[in-house]
């Protein structure tokens, strides 16, 4: 997903889909343990996609906010 498709998203959606990503990235990486995974990218982009989300969670946070304006 692109950063401006995830800005769109609640941030109850963005929890939810970082959540899931780190749980398909745990099964990937069992995968990849027994040689199962094929397309070893799958993990780099969960990885960004995972650090997109918590990087726009941590923005809307409300403690962010307050450190920002002062």
């Amino acid at each position: 997903m692109k950063t401006q498709e995830l800005k769109n998203l609640s941030t109850k959606e963005l929890k939810n889909l970082s959540q899931e990503s780190a749980d398909k990235l745990r099964t990937l990486r069992f995968e990849m343990a027994v040689k199962k995974l094929r397309d070893s990218s799958e993990l780099r982009k969960l990885r960004k996609i995972i650090a997109r989300v918590s990087t726009l969670l941590e923005q809307r946070s409300p403690e962010t906010e307050k450190s920002l304006n002062n």
